[in-house]
C-alpha cells in the first residue's frame, strides 16, 4: 500500500520542539540562527549561528519533542553547510555534513564528534584559500558541487586533498559578459537523476547545467531580486524549479519546458539582502518559506 501524506495543521499552537538563541551555549550576546537543515531521516538538525559554530541537534528516540544539542566552534565565519545526503543516526559512518569556513578548505565533519574526516581545498590564483558559497552533492552522493567567484569546483567525496578537484568556469573573465558572473551563490541537483543542476549567482542568473558538461545547457529567464540565494526543485515534477533571491517579495517557480519566464510566482515579505530560506514538502504540496516578519 502507498504511503500517505501527512496531514499537516499549520495553526497548532504548541511547537513539536524548539529552540532559542538564548538556551546556546554562547560567548556572543547577540547569537542569532543563520540556518537550520534537517538531515534526511529526520533524527537530527544542523543549525550555523552567528558565534561561529555548526551544531547538531538530535531529536531524542524516547522523550517526544527533546533535543540534545553538540556545538562545533569554528576558527572563522561559517560560509556554506550542508549534510552529507544520506546522513542518519542509524548509519553512523553517514552521519556527516560538508562545511565551509572562511580562508579554509571545505571540510566533511563527523555529526557525532565533531571530528574532520576529509579536507577539499579550493585555491585561488594568489594561493589562498577559498570557501564555497555554496554546495551540493550530486545524486549519487560520489561527489560535492562547490560554487565561488565565477566558477564551480568538483571533488569526489572519496578521493580529498589538493589536485583532486576538476573547475567549471561559469564565465570565462571579469570582463567577460557571457556566461555567469559573480559569485555561484546556490546549486542544486534536479532528483531525477538525470546530472541535471541548477547554479544561480549574485548577477541574478540561473543556469542549467550536466554534471559531465562543461558549459550551460539552458537558462531560466525573468529571475527579480538583486541576486540568487536558494534553488529548489518540486519532488514529484522534475520539471518545476524554485527560485528564491534578494531583494525580492516572492519565490518565483519556474517549468524547465518553457523557461523564458516564470511559471508562478509566491508572494512574501523578502525585501532585504539576508538569505531567507524556504523548503517543499516531499510530496510537494507545501512550499515553507522564512520572511521578513
Amino acid at each position: 500500500m502507498a504511503t500517505q501524506p501527512p496531514v499537516y495543521v499549520f495553526d497548532a499552537a504548541k511547537p513539536y520542539a524548539s529552540l532559542n538563541q538564548s538556551s546556546l551555549s554562547s560567548s556572543v550576546a547577540r547569537n542569532f540562527w543563520r540556518s537550520a537543515r534537517w538531515c534526511i531521516d529526520g533524527s537530527a538538525i544542523l543549525s550555523t549561528t552567528e558565534d561561529r559554530a555548526l551544531r547538531v541537534h538530535q531529536l531524542s528516540e524516547t522523550t517526544p519533542g527533546q533535543l540534545t544539542t553538540a556545538s562545533f566552534p569554528q576558527p572563522d565565519s561559517i560560509v556554506s553547510s550542508l549534510w552529507f545526503p544520506t546522513a542518519t543516526l542509524a548509519s553512523p559512518e553517514t552521519f556527516c555534513f560538508a562545511a565551509a569556513i572562511r580562508d579554509s578548505p571545505l571540510k566533511l565533519i563527523d555529526g557525532i564528534t565533531g571530528v574532520h574526516r576529509a579536507s577539499y581545498p579550493i585555491v585561488d590564483h594568489r594561493e589562498r584559500f577559498v570557501a564555497p558559497h555554496s554546495l551540493a552533492f550530486n545524486t549519487s552522493a560520489t561527489k560535492i558541487y562547490c560554487g565561488f567567484q565565477s566558477a564551480i569546483e568538483i571533488f569526489d567525496v572519496a578521493n580529498p586533498g589538493h589536485g583532486t578537484s576538476a573547475r567549471l568556469k561559469t564565465s570565462a573573465n571579469k570582463a567577460s559578459k557571457d556566461g555567469q558572473r559573480g559569485i555561484i551563490s546556490a546549486l542544486s541537483f534536479n532528483p531525477d537523476g538525470s546530472g541535471l543542476f541548477a547554479a544561480g549567482s549574485y548577477d541574478g542568473s540561473v543556469a542549467l547545467y550536466q554534471e559531465d558538461g562543461r558549459e550551460a545547457v539552458g537558462w531560466l529567464d525573468g529571475v527579480e531580486g538583486g541576486g540568487v540565494t536558494q534553488l529548489g526543485w518540486h519532488p514529484l515534477n522534475s520539471a518545476v524549479a524554485f527560485v528564491s533571491s534578494r531583494r525580492s517579495s516572492a519565490l518565483q517557480v519556474f517549468d524547465l519546458r518553457y523557461p523564458t519566464k516564470p511559471l508562478a510566482r509566491l508572494d512574501r515579505d523578502g525585501q532585504t539582502n539576508q538569505r531567507i530560506w524556504f523548503d517543499v514538502d516531499p510530496w510537494g504540496r507545501w512550499v515553507a518559506s522564512g520572511d521578513q516578519g
